[in-house]
């Protein structure tokens, strides 16, 4: 809101504490973007290069393997990097997912956590929990044959012919279906 004050616009308190809560928020998501950013990316042929480069008795040759062991060869040094502000690529050409596909062996399954289908039978099914139900105590079933006693059903035009036995027996079939 603008006012006439020599500092031209006011803000309240609630304004403020929003304000500095915001900045707050944009400062941690800032540093977790940069912290990231930093972090080592993890692959399993970057392994390979630096344990082949590690372990072996000759020096390397070759820009991905120099490249990889650098750090690992100039005994922790903070000097500064002419690449620090190229980023983090790195040279070379970029593997397919056939490549990392191909190196599985024949018979082994990779785990798929995506198939949320019935026919998936790696975790067998929970068994079946039947409830318990108590029988009635004597007051409870009294006081349900009181409360229907009470009651005045009017029957559905279908069951108005349907005889006392015909019911029963209606009943007892629905009872042995389930």
């Amino acid at each position: 809101m603008a006012s006439d004050a020599p500092g031209g616009v006011v803000v309240t308190e609630e304004q403020a504490e929003f304000l500095l809560r915001r900045l707050e928020a944009l400062n941690d998501d800032y540093t977790r973007t940069l912290e990231a950013e930093r972090a080592p990316e993890v692959c399993a042929a970057d392994d390979a290069i630096v344990d082949e480069a590690l372990n072996s008795d000759t020096p390397a040759t070759g820009g991905e393997a120099e490249y990889a062991a650098l750090g690992a060869f100039d005994n922790g040094s903070e000097g500064s990097s002419d690449d620090e502000q190229v980023g983090h690529s790195m040279p070379g050409e970029s593997l397919e997912w056939s490549s990392f596909a191909s190196a599985v062996p024949d018979g082994v399954a990779l785990e798929d956590f995506a198939d949320f289908d019935q026919k998936n039978w790696s975790v067998p099914l929970p068994p079946v929990v039947r409830p318990s139900v108590p029988a009635l105590t004597h007051d409870e079933a009294s006081c349900i044959q009181s409360t229907m006693s009470k009651l005045n059903f009017v029957a559905p035009a279908w069951a108005q012919h349907v005889s006392d036995d015909k019911f029963a027996a209606m009943l007892a079939k629905f009872a042995d279906r389930s």
